[in-house]
Formats: C-alpha cells, sequence, structure tokens
C-alpha cells in the first residue's frame, strides 16, 4: 500500500483494490497484521493522547490510521454497500480527522475512537442521503410484525454483520444508528431527513428482515 500526502495530510493510496482484503471483513481482517510487524515497540505503546499530541507528523498520522482502520472499515462497509461509496467516505473521515484533531477534546480512553467513529458515521449518512428518498421512506406497517432484539443474541457476530449489510438502504442505515450507535428515532430522523414514524417503521422491517435471512443461523 502506497501513501499519498494532501495539504499535509498522510492518506493511504490503493485506488479500488483497496478493499480487495474485504470480500468478507471477518475472514480477511488478519491480513493486516502485517502492520504491526512494521510497527516499533515503542509505536505500539503510545497512547491516545500522545498520537493527539503528535498527529500532524506524518508517522504519527500513519499510525493513527493503522491503529483505527479494521475498526472504521467495518463500521463503513456495514452503512454502505458499495465498496466505491465505503472507500469514498473512509478517506474523507481520515482527511477530517486529521485535520479536525488539534480541536479535539481528550476525554479519557476510547474517547478517540468514539469521536472518529461519529466522523466516518456522518460521511456515510452524507452518501446515502444523495440517494433517492424513496430509500427512506415509510414501510407500511402492515407489511411489518415487531421483532425482539432478544432473536438476535445467539447469533454469531459474521452471520449478523453480513445480515446487516444485505439490507436496503434505509432499514440498515436504521438499524445501525438505532441498535448498533444508540441513536434515538427522533436524532435519526434529523440527520437522514425523515420522520420519527418513518425511522421506527424501517427499524421493524429491518429486524423482520434480519430475522428471515438468520433464521437457518439461529439453532447452530
Amino acid at each position: 500500500m502506497s501513501w499519498i500526502s494532501i495539504n499535509r495530510l498522510v492518506i493511504p493510496y490503493a485506488g479500488l483494490n483497496f478493499f480487495n482484503f474485504f470480500s468478507h471483513p471477518f475472514k480477511r481482517l488478519p491480513r493486516f497484521e502485517h502492520f504491526k510487524s512494521r510497527r516499533s515497540l515503542f509505536d505500539t505503546l503510545l497512547t491516545e493522547k500522545e498520537l493527539i499530541a503528535g498527529h500532524r507528523k506524518p508517522r504519527i498520522q500513519r499510525l493513527i490510521y493503522e491503529r483505527y482502520f479494521a475498526a472504521m472499515s467495518r463500521l463503513c462497509l456495514r452503512y454502505l454497500q458499495n465498496e466505491t461509496d465505503t472507500f469514498e467516505a473512509m478517506t474523507a473521515g481520515f482527511l477530517l480527522v486529521f485535520k479536525k484533531l488539534s480541536g479535539f477534546e481528550y476525554r479519557g480512553t476510547g474517547s478517540l475512537e468514539a469521536w472518529m467513529r461519529q466522523i466516518m458515521i456522518n460521511e456515510c449518512l452524507a452518501r446515502l442521503r444523495k440517494k433517492r428518498a424513496s430509500s427512506f421512506a415509510l414501510v407500511p406497517l402492515e407489511q411489518v410484525t415487531e421483532v425482539s432484539e432478544e432473536a438476535f443474541n445467539e447469533i454469531d457476530a459474521g452471520y449478523l454483520y453480513e445480515a446487516i449489510r444485505m439490507l436496503p438502504d434505509g432499514a440498515r442505515a436504521v438499524f445501525n444508528m438505532n441498535v448498533m450507535e444508540g441513536y434515538a428515532h427522533k436524532e435519526i430522523g434529523q440527520k437522514l431527513g425523515i420522520t420519527e414514524s418513518a425511522s421506527r417503521s424501517q427499524l421493524t422491517y429491518a429486524k423482520k428482515k434480519l430475522k428471515e435471512y438468520l433464521e437457518p443461523y439461529m439453532d447452530e
């Protein structure tokens, strides 16, 4: 993987081959162990606060990218089915991270990753909003029945991840935001430009479809 500098910010560049690793995210992620082999022991011991303090240095930017790449990739791939859109969202997201890090307020271990997740989610949602409004339309209630989240508790994480990616855009976005990220329906509506009722119906529809997708694996 080669690296390029844009406005003094260093980001990875590999064209569309960037996501060759992700034909199946859960099976392919171990390939990123080669990142670790290139790091010094000192680099692996850097804390979040130290990464933030040195974020203007190309070496530290690379470390930030390598440390959080897998988590941000899984996140973006869960929102966006199209790998080109995912690559664009991640690239824009990391550029925004490096530009805004100087103003980031550190609030303890994990706060940097949580902040980065919000940036990546916003980039994904921006791309989803460009799609037709019908992607987030109200689903007629007669087409759905309420499904408890407990139905998914015993499902292998890999199966659930792939099933979420199979959902239509609207249902996938709402399920991710509500169940996976904890957004309330009012906030989801504001971010997606839909009503709270549309958000609720999309969530119910998503749960119904996920149950259908995952039923063959529920007894495994």
